[in-house]
């Protein structure tokens, strides 16, 4: 049986005690930073890890050569610091952000112990990794998706939860983010199985790749999409983001008649068999992700840790007046 095992060693703080041929003011680096073993397992095989197994320990092993480096820095600072490299005000300062590395490092690490199922372990392990690894070493990027709806009768538009019920008459526009730059397909599947693809679109100004931080907005300002009385029930739409093109979900969507399950399928690197059905293929690839209760957004997602694209889906009631 494949198994993860994370060795981390926590810094537990300035100890400053004295060794001879240590001049007066200097730091014994020696005990600076004492060890505490901390050994946290996760098991890679069958149903819940199976999938990600490989992902997760590239993920760790980054994470454990970052953590490496966090604390050979911080041995190097103290000998710079005797060397009077630093003064002390400098090194406290310095060895405090390293401290609290570490403190964040290990209550990270119990929770990880304590996660309860795939999903928590997952989302965990990637809140280690967004902390822990410098942001010009990630592999990982978001996304941020937002619906805004402006009823009949209301006077500005505002952006809606999974799930809202929308009238007849509403107009409906869709923007989105990357953190980082991606390729971005967007399509829309009515009631009746018909899928509209809305971008990438010859009528907009921008193509893929779309800038990390850039903001896409569907139709351009200040334009927007008017339900219609055609297609009462749920409306889904389907974001695509991937560090890389797709070009098989690139074909299927150019297609004279484009199916839903074809799209779901080459999304996630699928061959669509007609024949069969595949119930995989409209699954979502990637993690919702919690801000805090920041800026409004219908959905906000992240890629697993490895993994080189977000497949995440926002549907809405459509109702009659």
């Amino acid at each position: 049986m494949p198994r993860l095992s994370l060795l981390w060693i926590l810094a537990l703080g300035f100890v400053g005690a004295c060794k001879p041929g240590l001049e007066p003011g200097q730091i014994n680096c020696d005990t600076e930073i004492e060890y505490q073993g901390r050994v946290v397992e996760g098991r890679v095989s069958g149903g819940k890890f199976a999938a990600e197994g490989k992902t997760k320990i590239d993920a760790v092993r980054q994470i454990d050569e970052v953590v490496e480096r966090y604390l050979t820095r911080w041995r190097g600072m103290c000998r710079e610091y005797n060397a009077g490299i630093y003064s002390k005000e400098e090194y406290r300062v310095e060895s405090r952000a390293m401290r609290e590395k570490m403190e964040q490092l290990d209550a990270l690490l119990i929770k990880l112990e304590n996660a309860p199922d795939s999903a928590a372990y997952q989302a965990v392990l990637t809140t280690m990794y967004q902390a822990l690894v410098p942001e010009p070493e990630q592999t990982t990027f978001d996304l941020k998706f937002s619906v805004t709806a402006q009823r009949p009768g209301e006077t500005a538009a505002a952006v809606i939860n999974q799930g809202a019920r929308l009238p007849t008459g509403t107009k409906v526009a869709f923007s989105l983010q990357t953190s980082k730059p991606a390729y971005v397909y967007l399509y829309q599947e009515s009631p009746s199985g018909e899928v509209v693809v809305l971008f990438p679109a010859e009528w907009s100004k921008v193509s893929n790749p779309l800038p990390g931080g850039t903001s896409l907005q569907i139709p351009p300002p200040p334009g927007s999409f008017k339900l219609n009385a055609e297609d009462i029930g749920t409306e889904t739409v389907h974001i695509v983001a991937s560090q890389g093109p797709l070009a098989d979900l690139e074909a299927v969507l150019k297609g004279e008649k484009v199916s839903p399950q074809a799209a779901a399928c080459s999304s996630r690197g699928l061959e669509y068999d007609a024949g069969e059905p595949q119930e995989a293929c409209s699954q979502s690839r990637g993690l919702e992700y919690d801000d805090g209760g920041g800026e409004a957004t219908s959905l906000h997602a992240a890629t697993e840790l490895g993994g080189d694209r977000i497949v995440q889906s926002f549907s809405f009631d459509h109702t009659p007046n």
